[in-house]
């Protein structure tokens, strides 16, 4: 495990000043924050010596040493102040040190003018380029450029002195509008060095505490675009947000090798961290990725941790502190969620999740708690344990982190697979390893649930059951003292996959608790029909809520309700309840296996919600008749924000209708539009990128249209090139019709392989280990969208009808076992959403 703090305290060379022996040994040792100055022979430092250079006695000390260096690579200023006169004279010194690698000059100006301090930087830059050194490392730290030296900062940063620059340093400089001077000659530098033959190659840039904001950080962002070298981005506490994060975002794909981002105190916000969350896959290097203190709530933090890949080795340190995370997402995110707002459901969560590689902080930091006296205690036990944290400019608290030695662990569990293909492993009977499929059930036994005492017989069954794969609860009521010891218990099944409980929810949801409910969310709950006793419940709560009168009308704001198998049935009584309520703001039911008859009472429903700023119809067969139903009712939602249609087969009419009723002068909120995977065709996708454009150009900023994954084939380039930047075409390689004939040719011959193991698997009973499978030579199996798309054709009740039959009469049942299992040992990671939409799991 890698510690939370970087702290490093080293020897220094302290060059010896007469009549200051105490400041000698204040001086011995230093603080650094990731940065290593060794105290060897080539290193002179001043640092800790506070002088201020205005005698000339003292001035042609620090000049005699300069000089006299026998091998001065790197040259430590810190802590002192310098006058124009002592620049003068330390620049002509140093014009004959072409030897000179790092130049930490930080804090240098304490006390001197604003026009004094150009000049020394004037004196610098020519000394810096008369040597003709190759600097590496330069650090301007906690020296006041304002607005005012904006000509000095530019001309300094242009010196070919700085070709060879690695690392870049400039905290707490107050840079402000500065920011874009500083972007513009980076720019600059970049076009230089490489019309001279030295392409810079920057790989860390600092810029932390300078009020960046937007104007600053978009300069910087192109050249981070132009630099595409960058291993390490730190830009906290710079009030930077809006359409700054999303030039942030394009700047982090430009730059793959990205070890570090630290964007720590800004204002992200959840529509900044989707934009952030698209990019993070691109980044297969990432190592520490800092958002804490982003206000990024719940949504943006699911969408972060979803973006991020955690079985890359790499992945060491994740910080989400201070972001509004409610306990909501606790079961959502996992073992990626922290502390801040976890309220009376803190010590459960951390007793759930808190092991291992997760620090949730203490209790003392939730955000929600009341006693004062709990709140300041742990305000002293963190100034005793962190007492550094503010001098590194660091977040130490809530982390998630891993070590590679971690991960490689964890990879052997699955060596056998990624060596030997995919033969040689076993397919588990559900069947004979637990009874009834894993199922516990207390269907319609009517208990009443209330005191830990009333769930002693649930909690002795859920013990005693070695496998758990479902807990019914239907038909009988909860209690939250009862809930808390089932809860408990159910912490020894962590392969639960199935809770059916929505009975258990009704009593709650038509009580006087619920009256204030403004944010439901029940992602993933496997609710089936039981979505439809959640409409009920939500209806006879409005009913029961308006009857009260006054302030307790139910006024609903956020349903999430994702992979839940609603289907028809549970979108129609969703519909209903909806009608009514009028206030919902954000609607999110993405795969629901919903079709367009429960697309179109949906969005008939949600008409009379003009408050609607997200819509998430994601991965249901809306088809191009519910396209045309939704489009018609996109001018009843003013303030729509994002609407999701990705995967849901709208086709070339579909995507027109929806795009031709968007409105500029209607939809002056409008984010993002996701139209991906919808077996768009290049003639109609040139179209839209045409009307996009006619529609929102002149906005500020601009919504962004997302059409990747579509099927543009050969003419991806053409599409690509007309696309402006707030259109996203994707990569060449999502897009599912830019297979060569090689690629389509070897996820064939895979798909083949795939589908000949259902014969042998059946016929065995799936409970015996495959010995030996015919086998392509690649391993592991490539996880393409087309083989899945080729095993979908080839198998019967899909739906899908093959071009060609490949003879194999495979079994349904068996591929989707098979599948599942490839799927629990890492392959068809993209591919999840396809396979569960045609082989769902039992």
């Amino acid at each position: 495990m890698l510690p939370r703090l970087f702290l490093t305290i080293l020897p220094v060379c302290s060059p010896n000043f007469s009549g200051e022996k105490s400041t000698q040994n204040h001086g011995k040792y230093r603080l650094l924050f990731e940065m290593d100055i060794s105290g060897k022979q080539n290193t002179l430092s001043f640092f800790g010596h506070q002088l201020k250079l205005d005698s000339d006695e003292q001035i042609e000390k620090v000049v005699n040493l300069i000089s006299k260096h026998a091998n001065l690579e790197i040259l430590d200023f810190r802590g002192n102040t310098i006058s124009v006169e002592a620049g003068k004279r330390i620049a002509e010194a140093l014009k004959k040190r072409k030897e000179l690698k790092e130049c930490i000059w930080s804090d240098m100006f304490t006390g001197r003018l604003k026009h004094e301090i150009p000049l020394v930087l004037d004196y610098f830059s020519e000394a810096l380029t008369a040597s003709r050194c190759h600097l590496t490392t330069l650090d301007l730290s906690d020296n006041a450029f304002g607005a005012g030296l904006r000509d000095s900062l530019f001309n300094f940063l242009q010196s070919p002195a700085l070709f060879s620059l690695e690392n870049l340093i400039l905290n707490n400089n107050g840079l402000g509008l500065a920011g874009e001077t500083v972007g513009e000659a980076l720019c600059t530098l970049i076009a230089t060095s490489r019309n001279e033959g030295r392409p810079l190659k920057l790989k860390k840039f600092v810029c932390g505490r300078n009020r960046l904001e937007i104007v600053s950080t978009i300069a910087l962002t192109n050249a981070f675009i132009m630099m595409q070298t960058l291993e390490e981005i730190r830009l906290p506490q710079n009030g930077i947000g809006g359409e700054a994060i999303k030039a942030l975002a394009q700047a982090f794909a430009a730059n793959p090798n990205l070890r570090v981002i630290d964007i720590n105190d800004n204002f992200v916000c959840p529509e900044g961290a989707l934009e952030l969350a698209e990019v993070l896959p691109e980044l297969h290097h990432i190592q520490v990725l800092d958002l804490g203190d982003c206000v990024c709530d719940d949504p943006g933090v699911v969408a972060i941790l979803s973006g991020l890949d955690r079985r890359r080795d790499c992945l060491q340190k994740v910080v989400l502190s201070g972001n509004n995370i409610t306990s909501d997402v606790i079961d959502a995110i996992g073992d990626f969620f922290n502390s801040p707002r976890m309220s009376h459901d803190f010590d459960a969560a951390k007793a759930r999740h808190g092991r291992g590689n997760i620090d949730f902080g203490r209790r003392g930091d939730d955000e929600l708690l009341s006693s004062d006296g709990e709140e300041q205690g742990a305000e002293d036990a963190s100034m005793e344990e962190g007492q550094f944290s503010d001098v590194l400019n660091t977040s130490g608290n809530t982390v998630i982190e891993r070590s590679p030695a971690d991960a490689a662990l964890a990879e052997n569990m699955m060596n056998e697979m990624l060596t030997r293909g995919f033969g040689c492993f076993k397919i588990s009977d559900s069947d004979q390893s637990a009874p009834n499929g894993g199922l516990i059930s207390f269907l319609d036994k009517s208990l009443k649930l209330d005191t830990a005492e009333s769930a002693e017989q649930v909690v002795k069954v859920i013990n005693a059951a070695k496998t758990m794969k479902a807990l019914e609860l239907r038909g009988n009521t909860l209690g939250i003292a009862a809930g808390n010891v089932i809860a408990k218990a159910l912490e020894r099944h962590p392969e639960l996959e199935r809770c059916l409980w929505t009975d258990a929810l009704k009593e709650f949801l038509e009580s006087p608790s619920a009256y204030t409910l403004e944010v439901l969310k029940l992602n993933n709950n496997g609710l089936g029909v039981g979505g439809k006793q959640i409409a009920k419940s939500l209806t006879e709560c409005l009913r029961k809520s308006i009857a009260v009168g006054g302030e307790n009308r139910l006024r609903l704001k956020t349903f999430v309700a994702g992979r839940n198998r609603l289907e028809n049935p549970g979108a129609h009584a969703l519909a209903a309840t909806f009608k009514s309520l009028e206030t919902v703001e954000w609607f999110d039911v993405r795969q629901n296996g919903i079709h367009e008859e429960g697309i179109r009472a949906l969005v008939t429903a949600l008409k009379h919600n003009r408050n609607l700023r997200h819509l998430w119809l994601e991965d249901n067969t809306v088809l191009p008749k519910g396209a045309k139903a939704l489009a018609r009712a996109l001018e009843s939602w003013p303030k729509l924000e994002v609407l999701n249609l990705s995967d849901c087969l709208l086709r070339d009419a579909g995507c027109n209708y929806v795009i031709d009723h968007l409105s500029p002068q209607l939809h002056r909120h409008l984010k993002h539009v996701y139209l991906c995977g919808n077996e768009l065709t290049p003639p109609v996708a040139k179209l839209l990128i045409q009307k996009w454009i006619q529609k929102f150009d002149g906005f500020t900023p601009k919504p962004t249209l997302h059409i990747h994954t579509n099927s543009f084939g050969d003419e991806f380039d053409e599409v690509a090139a007309m696309a402006p930047d707030n259109v996203n075409v994707g990569d060449v390689d999502d897009d599912l019709g830019s297979l060569d004939g090689d690629q389509e040719e070897f996820q064939e011959d895979t798909a083949r392989v795939i589908l000949q193991l259902s014969a042998p698997l059946k016929s065995c009973g799936m409970k015996n280990i495959v010995k030996r499978v015919e086998a392509v030579k690649r391993n592991p199996i490539p996880a393409t969208t087309q083989l899945i798309n080729n095993i979908v054709a080839q198998c019967q009740g899909t739906g899908v009808k093959a071009e060609l039959d490949w003879g194999y009469n495979a079994d349904t049942q068996v591929i989707s076992r098979l599948l599942a299992e490839l799927v629990k040992r890492g392959h068809f990671e993209h591919e999840k959403q396809l396979i569960e939409r045609f082989f769902p799991s039992k």
